[in-house]
């Protein structure tokens, strides 16, 4: 008899495990879900197209280069020499 309680004890457990992680999956992905549409919806809406104000504008302390031989630290302002 203990035997079969013990069995019936942890059959129980198992289903109930089974069952509230199921669930809490399927809620998890309905919700994935609906903020996906929200977030398309609003998107859809509020969006501007990208505009790139620095485009063909020459940034400061910029020189190109043709070919880089090695790694360079160069510092933008004058330290201590330690790092």
């Amino acid at each position: 008899m203990k035997k079969n309680a013990t069995r019936i004890l942890l059959l129980t457990i198992v289903v109930l495990f089974l069952v509230t992680s199921s669930a809490l999956t399927i809620a998890v992905i309905v919700q994935s879900v609906k903020d996906g549409k929200k977030k398309d919806a609003t998107i859809s809406k509020t969006e501007k197209p990208l505009t790139t104000p620095l485009a063909n504008t020459q940034l400061s302390n910029f020189t190109p280069v043709a070919t880089i031989d090695s790694l360079q630290k160069v510092d933008t302002t004058a330290g201590t020499g330690a790092e």
